[in-house]
């Protein structure tokens, strides 16, 4: 059964049975649902494609009486939803089409609201977070794709309740505005910016640090290393190193600004940061 006649099929029988008032209609959509479930289950693919069948099917239904075999099939749901859930997590490989695991959140959004599952909305939206929270940090997510994203889950968040997660992707948003302020100083051509540059991206990595984003945090460090290796890494919950004295002129005088740090130095330069976290 392929994904399109599966959706297509259950949903017309839905929409039979809702203009109809026949309740066979529903059960005939409701087991073949659960049937067509059961074998996307058994090959782990196209389980997106019964999401909204599902919430169609219980939401109309449930003003039809139609309790007990509203349930079964409610459980049912359930499970795919948190197996779609899972299947989308497990597949952030770096081969993976960030628009395609989208796919998933819409759907699980589509039947929360739907359904107002509220025993289940915790799970559910810690996994949708942790699943955001992936497509924002994959490099294969361009940058617009990686802004949509965050606006969403700040969005979803705000709506569902959690302040918290809201603070924190505000939190990592206002890493990108500083981390884009300093990219576009470092590249002015301006006269002593190179400090200042510097200190927006140690800003910016705090605040990664500080949500345990490690592979954020380092690269906006060799960023801010790159710019100038005087800025104040002492701050913000980094321990301050003494820093290599800078080269001098012929009469011995610290030359200014400072020389650009070779590749080798920023990873030497780095490595002692981390290790004093």
């Amino acid at each position: 059964m392929s994904k399109a006649i599966t959706d297509k099929t259950i949903l017309d029988m839905v929409e039979e049975g809702k203009n109809n008032f026949v309740s066979s209609r529903f059960e005939d959509a409701a087991n073949l649902f659960e049937s067509a479930v059961r074998n996307l289950e058994k090959i782990n693919n196209h389980i997106d494609s019964v999401y909204f069948s599902y919430a169609k099917i219980v939401s109309l239904n449930k003003a039809e009486n139609w309790e007990q075999e509203i349930q079964s099939l409610l459980e049912l749901g359930k499970r795919c939803l948190q197996l779609g859930l899972t299947k989308a997590l497990e597949q952030q490989k770096e081969e993976s089409n960030s628009f395609e695991k989208s796919i998933y959140m819409n759907h699980a959004q589509k039947i929360m609201k739907i359904l107002n599952l509220e025993e289940e909305r915790e799970s559910i939206v810690l996994s949708l977070v942790q699943l955001y929270k992936s497509l924002i940090q994959d490099e294969n997510t361009t940058h617009d794709v990686r802004e949509n994203f965050q606006e969403r889950i700040i969005g979803f968040c705000t709506e569902y309740d959690h302040p918290n997660l809201v603070m924190e992707y505000e939190r990592i948003k206002l890493c990108q505005i500083l981390e884009k302020a300093a990219d576009f100083l470092s590249t002015s051509g301006k006269l002593a910016v190179d400090v200042i540059a510097a200190n927006k991206y140690i800003k910016s990595a705090s605040i990664y640090l500080e949500f345990n984003m490690q592979k954020e945090m380092i690269k906006v460090l060799e960023k801010a290393l790159k710019c100038s290796k005087h800025g104040q890494f002492y701050k913000f919950g980094f321990t301050k190193i003494q820093r290599p004295p800078r080269a001098k002129d012929d009469s011995g005088k610290e030359l200014d600004p400072d020389p650009d740090m070779a590749d080798e130095q920023i990873n030497e330069y780095l490595e002692h940061l981390l290790q004093r976290l």
